[in-house]
């Protein structure tokens, strides 16, 4: 989370470096033998509110928040922080993003606020026979049952059920997909205990473009297991926050539909084995090059 922050700029480098310095990215900051759990906590919270913290979505960074209960909007009409001048603007510098804008315009973000609202209604209750003898209003997420949990529990290593299954015979097809717009399970840290489960990358499917409407979708990556244990895969939605479907509805049907019918056929991308006929000769060429010295040249790194 705290690495996207400040790869977007939302943090500064100082105060980065101080969550660097104590080791706030690794477990042996959390609970090692130099334990700055306190600490670590303490720059994480600090580094949230410089950010924005309530005027900025750590579930989709480029997105809207919702204002509805800030008079400071609302008595102006303004129920979410959007700027339509912007997406105005990008439409008439490429008119190709027109349908991106349109679908990120859509995107609702009082939709969480809105829902609570109804769910707190007492004929709905009712409707849906919900226990309200609990006396307290339904919310999205409890923070108290939440923040019960032991802090050692949170970061709990869970990579072994992984390891488990990817070497196992169980013939399942898996795919973790993420939205690179989220930083609370941002893209960064998925890759970093994918590629440390010891599994090794399909070379001919290792960042493949997929496409949605001829515009990025994001990439797909395949990697090699038994074919007892089925198959592995990593996919990002670019653009997407954390719950992908919110935010990318027809990325993530897309998505979903290639999971069930395992068509993960996609668009030439470099250093695949499938290459389009109207490729250009020299483009594929100078791919080739890069991509044999830079295997070389981890090779002869890796031997030394």
């Amino acid at each position: 989370m705290y690495e996207l922050y400040y790869q977007r700029g939302l943090v500064s480098k100082s105060l980065y470096d101080d969550w660097l310095m104590f080791n706030c990215n690794t477990s042996e900051g959390y609970h090692g033998d130099n334990d700055h759990t306190i600490l670590c906590l303490d720059i994480e919270g600090f580094m949230m509110l410089k950010a924005g913290y309530y005027k900025i979505n750590p579930y989709a960074l480029g997105y809207p928040v919702c204002v509805e209960n800030d008079k400071r909007f609302t008595d102006r009409g303004i129920t979410s922080l959007h700027s339509p001048q912007a997406e105005a603007l990008l439409t008439m510098l490429n008119p190709n993003l027109h349908e991106h804008n349109i679908l990120r315009a859509q995107y609702e973000p009082c939709a969480e606020s809105y829902l609570t609202t109804y769910l707190n209604r007492a004929d709905v209750q009712e409707a849906i026979h919900a226990n309200t003898e609990l006396n307290r209003p339904w919310e999205v997420c409890n923070h108290g049952i939440n923040l019960s949990w032991p802090l050692k529990d949170r970061y709990e290593v869970q990579m072994q059920h992984y390891v488990e299954l990817l070497h196992g015979e169980y013939d399942l097809n898996m795919l973790v997909f993420s939205g690179d717009d989220d930083s609370v399970c941002a893209t960064t840290g998925t890759q970093a205990w994918i590629y440390d489960l010891g599994i090794d990358v399909d070379d001919d499917h290792w960042w493949d473009n997929w496409h949605v409407d001829e515009q990025l979708a994001g990439y797909i990556v395949r990697f090699n297991v038994d074919p007892k244990a089925g198959s592995f895969r990593f996919a990002t939605v670019h653009g997407a926050g954390h719950e992908v479907p919110a935010y990318k509805p027809k990325e993530a049907f897309d998505l979903w539909e290639r999971f069930l019918t395992q068509n993960w056929q996609v668009e030439y991308s470099p250093g695949s084995s499938s290459v389009p006929n109207d490729a250009d000769p020299q483009i594929l060429l100078v791919e080739e090059v890069l991509e044999a010295k830079i295997r070389q040249g981890v090779v002869e790194a890796v031997s030394m």
